[in-house]
């Protein structure tokens, strides 16, 4: 069994192409990965250029975060 823990990330967005497109990251740590991480408007709308936003959820533990990928509509994206 997992260790699970308690992850909040903090993003801020660029020029979002479809601001009602569904989002998501994935984190990679020492011990693995978070698997898929939905990102979702505070507001249920839109995403809108240059806010900050911020995403909680419980995760396995992974360990220390050393990268992320986010992704569009399963156009993967590396960052």
């Amino acid at each position: 069994m997992f260790r699970v823990i308690f992850l909040t990330v903090a993003f801020r967005l660029g020029e979002v192409v479809d601001p009602r497109a569904k989002l998501y990251m994935i984190l990679y740590g020492r011990k693995g990965e978070s698997g898929k991480i939905y990102l979702a408007s505070p507001d249920g709308k839109k995403f809108e250029p240059g806010r900050l936003y911020t995403v909680s959820a419980n995760i396995r533990d992974i360990g220390a975060v050393s990268s992320f990928n986010s992704s569009v509509n399963c156009t993967r994206v590396s960052v």
